[in-house]
């Protein structure tokens, strides 16, 4: 909060010495603490007409509502993957295969891609996947609680981890839908993906992934991950155990 009052509203009040404008980027704009947020909003509101705010953000729906409310929202094209694989190859100096993974898990974002940590994204991955195997009605239920309580612990990872889960299921979701030469995010598992997209409803799966997604914004905000966690996961077995099939 002080931050954003001391580094950035108290300066919207002072003219701009050498243009016509002076220009404010937030990034990552979705790090902005609620609180944070709140003292913006006003100043985005009303602030002086010769300032300009860029708000930039991979993901975009933990803005608060009343912050993305007042923005006109501009989509940046995402690179063609070849094109981005090269650039990783040229700029990192990374071998060809490990820069073709990092290029399709960044989606295109060369931001992204250039700093990428694919050892630690393939960590947290492993942890959504068995969060996704749970939502397929893989595994015991008292694998649930213990995810859940694994979560609670590092409440901070929550959100990340399952915009990593959401991707999963897209990717299952495609592979049920398509087969094998569906085109897939996280290409360097597809194999283990389409063993759990077998018996698999595309609808079903995509009606999954819509109730997951509007649990996505409210949750930003909540600090009980464990119950929301527990809620997905248990729907999910509810939905997968019977209703799996060919």
């Amino acid at each position: 909060v002080e931050q954003m009052r001391n580094h950035l509203i108290s300066v919207t009040q002072m003219q701009p010495h050498e243009s016509r404008y002076q220009v404010f980027i937030v990034d990552p704009a979705e790090k902005m603490h609620p609180s944070a947020a709140n003292a913006f909003l006003k100043t985005l509101e009303e602030g002086p007409g010769n300032s300009v705010f860029f708000l930039i953000s991979q993901n975009p729906v933990s803005l608060l509502p009343t912050i993305k409310s007042r923005c006109q929202k501009f989509n940046f094209h995402r690179m063609p993957p070849e094109k981005l694989v090269s650039e990783i190859v040229r700029i990192k100096a990374t071998p060809e295969d490990e820069a073709k993974t990092i290029a399709s898990l960044s989606r295109g974002a060369i931001g992204s891609a250039l700093n990428f940590d694919l050892d630690a994204h393939l960590q947290e991955r492993e942890v959504a996947l068995d969060f996704v195997r749970l939502v397929l009605s893989e595994g015991r239920i008292e694998d649930i609680f213990s995810l859940s309580g694994r979560f609670a612990k590092e409440g901070d990872r929550f959100p990340a981890r399952l915009e990593m889960a959401i991707t999963l299921l897209r990717d299952i979701m495609m592979l049920s839908s398509g087969g094998a030469s569906s085109p897939v995010i996280s290409s360097d598992i597809k194999e283990e993906l389409l063993e759990m997209a077998k018996g698999r409803s595309p609808k079903m799966l995509a009606e999954m992934i819509s109730n997951i997604s509007e649990m996505y914004e409210p949750l930003v905000r909540n600090v009980r991950v464990d119950s929301v966690s527990e809620k997905i996961m248990l729907s999910g077995r509810k939905k997968f155990k019977i209703k799996k099939t060919g």
